[in-house]
């Protein structure tokens, strides 16, 4: 499921925005100075994704209103709760900050879906269950020192869970997939190692990013290798039923086409160290029943790779493209990550330079991580980035979005990554209300 349309109304108490999602593949790009909220409008879509309800009921908001592509409309509605005689006597807040009411509506061609309502009431119910929340009531309901401590929390969460109108709002999210990348992309990535002996606790360590993603890959590498060798196997073992079986072999013409398929195919797998070398012979009438089977076979074992071998040429290419200096980067199941300089030389991946290892950790996270046919989220990309690179991201990220059926939308202070876009970007100050 995509977004059509984002309005916000009273964002702060003070923005008010329209956002319309381009047609097809090409990126949104959203700008504005700092403080009118550009990480916000990205942020609203990851938590929504998340089914993170509390996030809107601590953010200042009137309306929130996302259109579907599905023709679904969900609405959010933040309102002050009317006050009550015995509100102090709840002890939340301290007459601070006003209670909120925050309705999520979803409705549908047909009419009403869903409403789920989030207030104080259904909050402070869940508080006084789990008295070891109590503690932070002093801190308000709204303040970030409770959100951050119980929107992960299963036991508070259960409380609401029951509901049937929580259960459908959660289901109807459940289409909008949405993938977050932020500002913070080289914070090093905490790794469980497990013990060596049964006496030995887990210990944590902290790897570079950039180690993570090579050791990603070279996991990829290898279980797609070892995929590949298990359909070997089983194909190999069917050949005399196949050679058996009444199917019409090839003619030269489709069996040159298939062979010209294969060959290329082969030649790819083995600059990414996924295959060996393997012979196609030519197309020979007096042997045209067993080539025909052979080569039929040898298509469908190299089947395995179709999906991983289309992020990795993007990847390749992509990479490629970058030209960094002195160095060339491949990829293969015994190393992940392979950098050589130009003297031939072979360097640790951790030894590229902050910009280089930001390009590589994003784009891989892009290719690899991304689920297709979603929603991703990009938080300034030009973090770390030389200017050069700058101004060929968003038409990366055109190309990847087009690749995997993406919807994309980056939030920006960059000119050189708007480059002449500016009629596609949304500025956040130019359509603001203050």
């Amino acid at each position: 499921m995509k977004i059509k349309r984002l309005e916000i109304k009273g964002l702060f108490h003070t923005f008010d925005y329209d956002i319309a999602m381009p047609d097809g593949c090409e990126p949104l790009l959203v700008t504005g100075l700092n403080g009118y909220g550009k990480t916000t409008v990205l942020t609203i879509i990851k938590r929504l994704s998340e089914k993170d309800f509390y996030y809107f009921y601590i953010l200042p908001f009137d309306v929130i209103t996302l259109t579907f592509d599905t023709d679904s409309v969900l609405t959010i509605l933040s309102e002050n709760e009317q006050p009550h005689l015995d509100d102090d006597a709840d002890g939340f807040d301290n007459n601070l900050t006003r209670p909120r009411v925050v309705t999520f509506s979803w409705t549908s061609a047909a009419g009403q879906v869903s409403t789920f309502v989030l207030g104080k009431k259904d909050i402070s119910s869940a508080v006084r269950r789990l008295r070891r929340l109590e503690q932070l009531v002093p801190h308000g309901i709204q303040s970030d020192e409770f959100y951050q401590r119980i929107k992960d929390d299963n036991a508070f969460w259960a409380e609401f869970r029951e509901k049937d109108s929580f259960k459908l709002m959660s289901m109807m999210l459940d289409s909008l997939k949405v993938t977050f990348i932020s500002a913070q992309r080289l914070e090093p990535v905490e790794v469980r190692q497990e013990r060596l002996r049964p006496y030995m606790p887990v210990t944590v360590v902290y790897r570079p990013r950039i180690s993570e993603v090579s050791r990603l890959i070279k996991e990829k590498l290898s279980f797609e290798k070892i995929e590949f060798l298990k359909a070997s196997q089983r194909i190999d073992g069917q050949l005399i039923e196949n050679l058996l079986a009444d199917v019409p072999p090839l003619d030269e013409e489709n069996y040159n086409i298939l062979r010209k398929e294969i060959t290329d195919k082969i030649s790819d797998l083995r600059n990414f160290g996924l295959i060996e070398s393997i012979t196609i012979r030519p197309y020979d009438e007096a042997h045209n029943v067993v080539l025909s089977v052979y080569l039929r076979n040898t298509a469908e074992k190299l089947k395995v790779y179709d999906a991983i071998l289309e992020k990795l040429k993007l990847f390749s290419r992509i990479v490629g493209n970058l030209r960094f200096v002195n160095k060339s980067v491949s990829y293969n199941p015994s190393d992940g990550l392979s950098i050589k300089t130009s003297e031939g030389l072979f360097l640790d991946e951790s030894k590229l330079s902050s910009g280089e290892q930001n390009e590589i950790v994003m784009l891989y996270e892009m290719i690899f991580e991304v689920a297709d046919n979603t929603v991703l989220l990009v938080d300034e990309p030009e973090i770390s980035l030389h200017v050069a690179w700058q101004t060929t991201f968003v038409d990366t990220m055109a190309a990847i979005a087009a690749s995997k059926g993406l919807q994309a939308v980056i939030a920006t202070h960059s000119p050189q990554i708007i480059g002449e876009r500016w009629n596609g970007c949304y500025d956040l100050c130019e359509h603001s209300r203050k």
